[in-house]
Order: C-alpha cells, then structure tokens, then sequence
C-alpha cells in the first residue's frame, strides 16, 4: 500500500499478480497505490480508506468487476469514485455493461502505459472540478438558507418600525420616536452590512473580483470604519480607541482591506458588553505590518475557533444585545485576504476577548 501524501490515491483490483506488477510499475511513481486482488478486500478496504480512483478488473472469482462496482456505487460514502473498468473484453455490449454498473472508462487490455496514465489523470482532474462544483453548490444552498430566515427578519422589523411611525406618529413622544429611529438606523445597517457581504462573495465565486493594490493609509481607513459604527458602538457605551499611527501605510487592495477591517470591527461591536473595550493596534516585523483589532468581548470557543472560516458549520451567533447575522462575514474576510495574498487570523479565548490580526505588507513586491 503506498504512504499517505499528496500524491492522489489510486485502487487497483485485479486477480492477476502480473497485471498487479504491471500496473505498480506503470502508476507507482506518480500516485500512491493499494493494490488488491479480489472485489470483496477492495470493499473492506474503502470502509476504512479514502481513494481518489478505482482501476477495476472485470473478470474475477466469486465477485466480478461489475457486482464489485455496483456494491460501491450504492454506497453514498463510495458512490462518487470514479472507477475504470479494465478487461480483454472489448466488445460493445461489456462496455455498455460496465457503464450501467457505474464505470467513467473502459480501458481494454493489453493496455499502453501513456494511455492509462492520460485516462487516470483526465478522470482525476474531471473529478476535482466535480468536488468544486458540488462545493459552490452547497455554500450557495447554506448560504441561501441563512439569508431566507437573516433577510426575513430585519425587513419585518422595518416594516413594523415604519408601521408604528405611519399609525401612531401623533401620540408618539419625541423619545419614542428617537427610540424607534434608533432601532430603523441599527436595523437597517445590519441589513445593509449583510447584503454587502453577499454580494462581494457573489463576485468571489464568480472569480469576478480581482485586488487591485495600492498604497494606502491604514489610520484613515480605520478612522472612517470607526466613524461609520459610531451609533453602533456609542450605544452600548463600547470604548474605542484607535492606536494606529497617523502616517502608517501599507499595500493592498483598499476596498477589500476595508471589508475586512469593517467585518472585524462589527464582529467586536458585536460580541462585546456594554462598557467593553475596542483597539485598533499595531506591530511592524521587517516588511510586514500586523493590524490588530481586539476586543474584550465574550471569547470564541476552541472547538469553533478551529473552524472559523468555514461557511458550513460557523453558523451566526447572537451578540450581546442579540444582534444576528449569518455567519458569511469571516468566511469572506479570508476569501478577501487570499485574494490579496496576505494572513488573516482569529486568536480568541472564551470570556477573554478575542484579537483579528491582518498581515499587510509596508512596500509594494514586485510581480
């Protein structure tokens, strides 16, 4: 069996040790292999293993390639492996056989090494494009559910808002009406934060966003984010303090940098209590230039931190004054910094607080 690494992991299956020889020879240098001699170890096999492809033999003693192949394919945990069949039976009707049964290819021997390596790969690259797709999918169809109810929410809030205003605007109190243009502003900028983020991560799948770097000042970029959260982070009386040097510059794409940078200070605003601390920091290594965004807020737990960019399972968490969200801001901020080619990193501890660091270089690199 070959060694775990980067290479993709190919199933080999055949009941002749000299095609078994061959086909080591042939495929061990570039892909590890497992090689095995009849249907039944190869399904044992893929209950504890995971293979990228399957070279099935057609012709085998007790469990033939084709019972062998329709036994993985009813397996949604195997199902989706390509498998190529190989066989001296190269007529139409066992070809047709073994696509039925859920074969991608036919290779007929005796088989050319080139073409073995060329139809392994092809099926190989077909089937990551595949994984790409299915994974676009889902982030769409997670997303979506997420807007459905996230979306929803803050548009009946809104409506209701705009309701009492429109009915009861007479017997209102001037400090009922400020109480209800409050919730409208704080409503309203969620929503607009929330359908910002969407939309750039819409570009993103797309491939439609490319960072356009430049030199840009890091103290006014942070300066207009606090100034745009100001009725956020005054209202739950949150001290924010911007340590940022005055003349500090660094390269990136301005726009993204600031979708980060706004994503960060939301998620502090957030998930801080009232009378917290907010800073903006930070430290300069040789080239590079740490931001540092910290807070005193609730903490993330270690068992979510490990998966705080993953749009599947970090679902939104409700803040402090039950704010909500869906979950999509830090998956884009890092969508975002890869884009840019820097870091961009969650440290946190539950109760503490937790600290967004962005990695930004000081002088442009040259292409």
């Amino acid at each position: 069996m070959g060694i775990m690494n980067s290479k993709s992991r190919i199933l080999v299956v055949d009941d002749e040790p000299t095609n078994l020889s061959l086909l080591y020879n042939v495929l061990s240098e570039e892909f590890d292999l497992y090689l095995l001699s009849d249907g039944k170890s190869a399904i044992d096999l893929l209950k504890e293993k995971e293979v990228n492809l399957i070279l099935l033999d057609v012709i085998m003693p007790e469990l033939d390639g084709y019972d062998t192949a329709r036994l993985i394919k009813s397996n949604p945990k195997t199902s989706k492996i390509p498998i190529i069949f190989m066989s001296a039976l190269g007529d139409i009707s066992n070809k047709i056989k073994g696509f039925e049964s859920g074969a991608v290819d036919f290779i007929t021997k005796p088989f050319q090494k080139e073409e073995v390596i060329i139809r392994i790969k092809t099926h190989l690259t077909l089937r990551r494009y595949q994984k790409e797709l299915e994974k676009i999918n889902a982030d769409k169809n997670t997303l979506f559910s997420a807007l459905s109810h996230d979306l929803r929410s803050p548009f009946m809030a809104l409506i209701g808002f705009g309701e009492i205003l429109k009915t009861d605007y007479r017997t209102l109190t001037k400090n009922e009406v400020k109480e209800i243009g409050d919730k409208i502003f704080k409503t309203s900028t969620n929503t607009f934060n929330l359908l910002e983020n969407l939309l750039n991560w819409a570009r993103i799948q797309q491939n439609d966003i490319k960072p356009f770097i430049e030199e840009i000042n890091l103290f006014e970029i942070i300066s207009d984010c606090i100034f745009q959260f100001a009725e956020l982070y005054k209202s739950k009386r949150i001290n924010v303090t911007n340590f940022i040097q005055k003349d500090l510059t660094c390269y990136a794409d301005r726009t993204m940098l600031s979708v980060i940078i706004r994503n960060c200070f939301s998620n502090s605003i957030k998930f801080t209590e009232t009378n917290g601390e907010i800073q903006f920091s930070y430290s300069c290594i040789g080239n590079i230039c740490k931001l540092l965004i910290s807070d005193t807020g609730k903490g993330i737990s270690s068992e979510k931190l490990e998966r705080i960019f993953d749009l599947y399972s970090n679902k939104s968490t409700q803040g402090t004054k039950n704010e909500t969200g869906t979950g999509i801001g830090l998956h884009l901020c890092k969508q975002l910094a890869d884009k840019m080619n820097i870091n961009f990193i969650i440290e946190s501890e539950e109760g503490v607080g937790t600290v967004a660091i962005i990695e930004v270089p000081q002088t442009a690199f040259n292409d």
